[in-house]
């Protein structure tokens, strides 16, 4: 979420370069998350609220993995004022229809800023190659605007810094010839490009306390690791795999990506490469835990992924098109084993249609 502040410039930097601190951050979050469950923001902070100063903050509210509030503010010096002013835009974006049982169900995402600090790369590649996603976010001033693409807004929407700058140049310029400039081309035309630090907070459901969340995941301390932790986070994850078959009659398989913010699918379906990869993992999956319940299911929905590859629907490209598509089944069938493959006259086929490409594809000459 880009944010556009107006004001009179002037040097930033009494806030240090690293964001808030963790006390700070969590008493921000509790702060914010009252306003949201309130549903009014106060016109003024109070003196002991504790606030910290920063130059941008970012605020996401969800309802059910929906975004149905978001608002960010940024400035030129650091302020507490900029927390409050993005919390009012995020609890204006819920809308006043949201009912009490709703609202007690939303969630609450915070993004607090450390200082912007000048960034001189001179091409869009040295710009997307010196910022660490999900971790610093990108922002840029003219003399008398600022505006910030923050780092976990920019994770849930798919977008690194290059196509984040483009967008705040949009906002922040009067001439479409400047979105189409070099970093270098920018600087020579008023503007400056900043890199910030950033801490983020969410909740991982309603009424949970905030967690850190680092690169879009909670960290995870190390004294949760062990056997037992390792195990269920595989068992969650073949859950997830077996969750995202296709859910029509179609032989699709799976389903594509998912979007974070909207929770619509796209591409609707998965590609070859990316069905063939979840089988194989499935596969793997139910040889480690050969001793669970669940592994004779992750089999099971490896083996359904692999029979509707070789039933090519409409607007599918068949997996023996390319021989990247053959070369992820091939590998996948192999989890299987010869004598799986021989009883089974769907992946038969599939198996014998996807060597023939992977044999067609190398010459004695030229390899593949």
């Amino acid at each position: 979420m880009a944010a556009i502040l107006a004001l009179a410039p002037a040097p930033a930097l009494a806030q240090g370069l690293n964001p808030p601190d963790a006390a700070s951050s969590y008493r921000t979050h509790a702060l914010v998350e009252g306003w949201v469950q309130a549903g009014d923001v106060p016109a003024t902070l109070a003196s002991d609220a504790g606030v910290p100063a920063v130059q941008g903050a970012s605020i996401t509210v969800s309802l059910d993995g929906q975004v149905v509030g978001r608002g960010a503010d940024v400035a030129f010096e650091p302020a507490a004022e900029v927390v409050r002013r993005a919390a009012g835009k995020a609890v204006r974006g819920i809308g006043a229809d949201i009912t009490t049982t709703e609202r007690a169900r939303l969630v609450v995402s915070v993004e607090l800023s450390g200082a912007f600090v000048p960034y001189h790369a001179d091409t869009i590649e040295e710009l997307a190659l010196g910022l660490s996603p999900g971790l610093e976010g990108v922002a840029l001033a003219t003399s008398d605007s600022v505006a910030a693409a923050f780092p976990g807004a920019m994770l849930a929407r798919g977008v690194g810094p290059a196509i984040a700058l483009v967008g705040l140049v949009n906002q922040l310029g009067d001439d479409a010839q400047d979105a189409l400039a070099s970093p270098k081309e920018l600087r020579g035309r008023g503007y400056t490009i900043y890199r910030f630090r950033a801490v983020h907070l969410a909740q991982p459901g309603p009424g949970a306390g905030a967690v850190f969340v680092h690169r879009g995941g909670r960290v995870i301390e190390p004294h949760e690791i062990s056997t037992r932790s390792i195990g269920a986070m595989g068992d969650a994850m073949a859950g997830y795999l077996m969750a995202s078959r296709w859910p029509g009659v179609e032989g699709y398989g799976m389903l594509g990506t998912q979007h974070p913010t909207s929770g619509r699918y796209d591409p609707p379906f998965a590609g070859t490469v990316e069905q063939a990869v979840a089988a194989m993992a499935l596969l793997r999956y139910a040889r480690v835990r050969e001793a669970y319940p669940s592994a004779g299911a992750a089999r099971l929905a490896a083996v359904g992924v692999l029979e509707t590859l070789n039933d090519v629907e409409e607007n599918e490209r068949s997996p023996w098109a390319d021989a990247h598509g053959s070369a992820a089944v091939i590998l996948a069938l192999a989890e299987l084993g010869p004598d799986a493959i021989a009883g089974n006259t769907a992946l038969s086929e599939l198996h014998g249609r996807c060597r023939e490409t992977l044999h067609g594809a190398y010459t004695p000459a030229d390899g593949y």
